[in-house]
């Protein structure tokens, strides 16, 4: 079994995943582009997988033998929040909803 780490571009996850990755198998979930990885990230293997957590194929994909999930997408930003709303609600509460289904 491994663990899903959602958000996983973003800068909490960047410092989690190597260190879950030493212990477990680690699928690092993302809407963006997998980030370059450091040196000592090469030294335990990652699965990245690229999708929309509002996406329920996409989220169903991704926890195929998953045992534990880190969620920590989101849209972040009162600024950004205040911008978007739709943004917001769709990235913070729509897509934490599929993933709790």
């Amino acid at each position: 079994m491994s663990v899903l780490v959602t958000g996983a571009g973003g800068y909490l996850a960047s410092g989690l995943v190597p260190l879950l990755a030493q212990t477990q198998p680690v699928i690092a979930f993302s809407r963006g582009s997998q980030p370059v990885p450091s040196s000592d990230e090469t030294a335990f293997p990652v699965v990245w997988r690229r999708g929309n957590l509002s996406d329920r194929r996409d989220v169903r994909g991704a926890l195929a033998g998953v045992n534990t999930v880190v969620h920590l997408a989101g849209l972040k930003g009162t600024a950004a929040c205040a911008r978007n709303l739709r943004a917001t609600v769709q990235a913070n509460l729509v897509a934490t909803g599929v993933l709790l289904e």
